[in-house]
């Protein structure tokens, strides 16, 4: 929004906006490829913890915003065992989430099979087209899976 406002001109910055997928921009600032990056806590800290001279300046929200979405014929979450989850890679924010969704649950990381699938859309196709039987969403993935009939343990009928 910014750059398609001109706020970056107004200011006199002259910015060119990168896409990284998630976990690579910590790796980005790091090996000095951009100078800053917007990135999660859930990718930073971690890769501070190992070393990273890495500083947070601001957060944007103190809440995590990604959901478990789980395929409607699943009534109890112990169905889930053997079945795949959708994450974008491994390691980074999707699947930090995964694991501690599935702890809260009653499941260990190990009771599923980790797909690395990729971004938002990707992952909401996979668990569309069956290839997940469970992803990681965030908005707005997460609000259509809710519209859809997909199962968000802690916000519907789910055992």
């Amino acid at each position: 929004m910014a750059q398609d406002s001109g706020a970056f001109k107004k200011y006199g910055l002259d910015v060119k906006l990168i896409f990284l997928a998630g976990g690579l921009a910590p790796v980005a600032v790091m090996a000095g490829e951009v100078p800053f990056a917007l990135m999660s806590a859930g990718v930073m800290v971690p890769a501070a913890l190992r070393g990273a001279a890495l500083i947070m300046v601001a957060a944007l929200s103190n809440y995590l915003n990604q959901v478990l979405a789980v395929a409607s014929e699943f009534t109890d979450l112990k169905q889930l065992r053997g079945k795949r989850i959708a994450i974008q890679r491994l390691s980074d924010l999707t699947h930090i989430t995964a694991r501690e969704a599935l702890k809260h649950v009653g499941l260990l990381e190990s009771d599923l099979q980790m797909q690395q699938i990729g971004g938002g859309p990707a992952r909401f196709t996979a668990l569309q087209t069956g290839n997940a039987q469970v992803a990681i969403l965030t908005p707005p993935y997460s609000t259509r899976a809710r519209k859809l009939g997909y199962r968000i343990p802690g916000q519907s009928s789910m055992i």
